[in-house]
């Protein structure tokens, strides 16, 4: 069994940003994937926002789980009109966490684990209306990165991501991703 005592767990704010190739399988003269990416002239909050907990394990070993509201803008070419979404998400992205030199909070670190993304709402960008059924409400993926504590208090992680779900609700075309989701963290305790 394995007991965490309060100075063990950290925990506090972050804010940061994505961008991803979205690969999609199909009849690609009809429906092809580009990207997606934070995207700032848009209504709403334009940056991955959210809240982080760093559980120490042992002295080079912890779990550090991101917690947060992301919108993208995703590029599709779709035959009949232009294809361009904004998506609303939450995002939860859980990692073991092993530091590079011993010294748990301090320097380098690597991070791995899964990403669970559940989406709030679509809108179609053209037509500035809200979309049902074209993403899956959730879809999965996996993360390697690592991250770097500048003080005691902030710290920059970037986490390569890659998309193990199709994300659309579609029976003829597969969409799944690759791209990286970048962070700057301020530790609140």
């Amino acid at each position: 069994m394995v007991s965490v005592k309060a100075q063990n767990v950290a925990y506090g704010v972050l804010v940061g940003g994505h961008f991803y190739d979205i690969f999609t399988s199909g009849d690609s003269d009809k429906f092809r994937g580009y990207q997606g990416y934070t995207i700032l002239n848009r209504k709403g909050i334009p940056l991955d926002v959210g809240v982080f907990v760093d559980v120490q394990i042992n002295e080079s070993l912890g779990i550090k789980t991101n917690l947060f509201h992301s919108q993208s803008f995703d590029e599709y070419f779709v035959t009949t009109y232009g294809g361009d979404y904004l998506i609303t998400s939450i995002q939860l992205q859980p990692a073991l966490k092993i530091d590079a030199n011993k010294e748990y909070g301090k320097g380098f670190y690597f991070l791995t684990g899964p990403r669970f993304s559940y989406i709030l709402k679509t809108k179609d960008d053209y037509r500035d209306e809200e979309v049902n059924g074209f993403y899956k409400r959730t879809n999965y993926g996996i993360q390697a990165g690592f991250g770097f504590m500048f003080s005691r208090l902030t710290g920059f992680e970037l986490r390569g991501d890659l998309g193990v779900t199709n994300m659309l609700e579609s029976s003829k075309y597969t969409a799944k991703i690759l791209g990286a989701y970048g962070n700057f963290f301020v530790i609140l305790n």
